[in-house]
């Protein structure tokens, strides 16, 4: 079958009237949300702001990974002025769908709702985009408001905040945006289009081809490498609802609901389609989404990829538990006495060895000392005095003593807060052999706390944190290399570092290799290992390896049968630890 394209003009349909009749194609049973999952760079509308002596200015693009950015741009009106009817769920969709992608797909959302939507405002958002992204990057631009369809003029529109009707000179055509999409440099575009009569923008459309055994890694390498302009549409030539399930529309629950629950690393907008939108809209409606290619937008064989922020601690959890201290620099009998309690825990022991051998010289009990008054470990919690131990024990030359300091310093705890203090206290652990402090040092570089951001930088910090023997220096390492931000992309050595990661006792690698073996990515894929991976995450406290855990037992995965109710306890595990992800999972399932 020969391959065609969609065009984004709508197809003839009634005009604009009063009514909620046959006749009619705007209000709550007609709202327009057009979502592009991939616009890079929204289209200048070059000939209209020339004859208005309007001229964008070009900016530098920011540096990017080999995939590039995600950015979205997120529109939503409910509050039009009469003669337009006022809309239920637009910036509610809207909302949702942003805070979404923001948190769990890493994507940078700038918001325009209700009296910021204007056509101006919309516009000069999209020129923004043009002149600041790269041509590998992401962009989203997701509208829901109202649309017109003009049966005989064959247009269509969107109706920003100040347009006063469906005529007025502030409304966006869909000829405008399709131009718009095909002069973007980005890789990717994805329109989602949840609208009445929308199925009509694919009337002379072909579905994407969809390939039976495929590769993961290989078909996933090709999309991502491959341009891509494609539509999904919320349904056929039909009306389609503005009200739903929880305050969202049918199809933008489904949209949010998909997003949820995805927990492969990385999937394309036709699997995400196929495999769930499509299904749920059809069940809870009459309408029937539908996923195209649009026409004369630059379409190549590409698809838009969407890619989930993979479980990573942050250094104050990683240090909660220091490493346990080399015995060949254990100084002294009376120290070692002290040091064995305090490594089996029976603190009322180690406490009087520890304090005498602190104030006679030895460094190691000062650090060991102020860990147990940090903690609270046989003694009252005091901040202030763990960290004037730290300062003894760093001043002392033991190094481990420098990196705990640095810590009370990145979080001001029984300090004030100073980032710079704290890198600079990092720095002096590393160079005097401590791999935690390295590891911290580039999680600093990383995060541009304390110093100026380097991803180069952070990820030869890291390096030498995982030489050094500790463990999540590899896990954060290997998040580098599986993004491929200050070294190349490599997903087999990124494999490798998570596994010396979780073998060393850092349970975010472990969490991180399963969603490896999950996907296929850098291993062959492998799903009883992905689930032995989660559990020994989730063991281990890493809360998004109980909730991927929980995904495997929802869905029967791994070799096991499908249980709901033990995917519950995974969920419920991981929302009492504070992570959304299993809190939304157990509202999810809860009758």
């Amino acid at each position: 079958m020969a391959q065609s394209y969609l065009s984004l003009s709508l197809p003839p349909a009634d005009r604009l009237s009063s009514g909620r009749g046959p006749m009619a194609c705007l209000g709550l049973a007609c709202i327009l949300t057009f979502s592009v999952f991939a616009v890079q760079d929204s289209a200048a509308f070059a000939q209209p702001l020339q004859e208005r002596g309007l001229k964008s200015t070009p900016k530098t693009a920011e540096a990017s990974p080999p995939n590039g950015n995600y950015h979205a741009l997120v529109i939503g009106i409910d509050a039009y002025r009469s003669p337009l009817p006022r809309l239920k769920t637009a910036v509610n969709d809207a909302t949702a769908i942003g805070k979404l992608l923001d948190e769990r797909y890493g994507f940078k959302v700038k918001y325009l709702l209700d009296q910021d939507a204007t056509r101006s405002n919309i516009l000069d958002a999209m020129i923004e985009y043009r002149n600041s992204l790269n041509d590998n990057d992401s962009l989203l631009i997701y509208y829901a408001g109202h649309g017109y369809s003009d049966h005989e003029a064959e247009k269509a529109y969107w109706l920003p905040v100040d347009a006063e009707s469906a005529m007025s000179p502030n409304r966006i055509s869909a000829d405008d945006l399709t131009t718009a999409v095909r002069v973007l440099p980005a890789r990717h575009v994805l329109i989602v289009s949840d609208s009445c009569y929308s199925g009509g923008l694919s009337r002379d459309a072909d579905e994407p081809a969809r390939i039976a055994g495929r590769p993961a890694a290989a078909f996933l390498k090709r999309m991502l490498n491959s341009r891509s302009r494609t539509l999904m549409a919320s349904g056929g030539d039909e009306p389609v609802a503005d009200n739903g399930t929880n305050g969202h529309s049918v199809f933008a629950f489904a949209i949010l609901r998909a997003l949820d629950r995805a927990n492969e690393p990385m999937f394309t907008a036709s699997d995400l389609f196929y495999n769930s939108i499509r299904q749920q809209v059809a069940g809870m409606s009459n309408q029937l989404p539908q996923y195209s290619f649009i026409q004369n937008s630059g379409h190549d064989e590409g698809d838009f990829v969407f890619t989930r922020r993979m479980a990573v601690a942050p250094p104050k959890q990683l240090m909660a538990e220091p490493p346990a201290p080399d015995a060949t620099s254990i100084p002294g009998e009376e120290y070692s006495k002290g040091n064995s309690p305090y490594q089996e825990k029976i603190y009322a022991l180690a406490i009087p060895v520890l304090r005498s051998t602190c104030e006679g010289g030895f460094a190691m009990g000062c650090t060991h000392l102020g860990v147990m008054y940090e903690n609270g470990f046989g003694i009252d919690k005091d901040a202030a005095q763990a960290t004037a131990l730290y300062r003894k024990a760093c001043d002392g030359g033991h190094q481990q003593g420098c990196t705990h300091l640095g810590v009370m310093y990145q979080y001001g705890t029984g300090v004030a807060r100073d980032g710079a203090q704290a890198a600079a206290l990092y720095r002096q652990g590393c160079d005097g052999g401590e791999p935690a402090g390295c590891t911290y040092l580039g999680w600093m570089y990383a995060s541009g706390t304390g110093v100026n951001h380097d991803d180069v930088q952070a990820a030869a910090f890291f390096r030498k944190g995982c030489d050094g023997g500790f463990a999540s220096g590899c896990t954060y390492l290997g998040l580098r290399y599986a993004k491929g931000v200050g070294v190349d992309k490599d997903d087999l050595g990124a494999s490798a570092l998570y596994r010396q990661g979780c073998d060393g006792g850092d349970p975010a690698g472990c969490t991180n290799l399963g969603l490896m073996y999950g996907s296929g990515i850098g291993v062959s894929k492998d799903d009883t290992q992905a689930l032995a991976l989660y559990r020994k995450g989730c063991d281990g406290g890493e809360l998004h390896g109980c909730v991927n855990l929980g995904v495997m037992y929802e869905n029967g995965s791994g070799g096991i049968d499908r249980d709901v109710a033990q995917a519950e306890v995974f969920y419920q595990k991981g929302c009492e630890g504070g992570d959304d992800d299993g809190c939304q999972a157990v509202k999810r399932l809860k009758p």
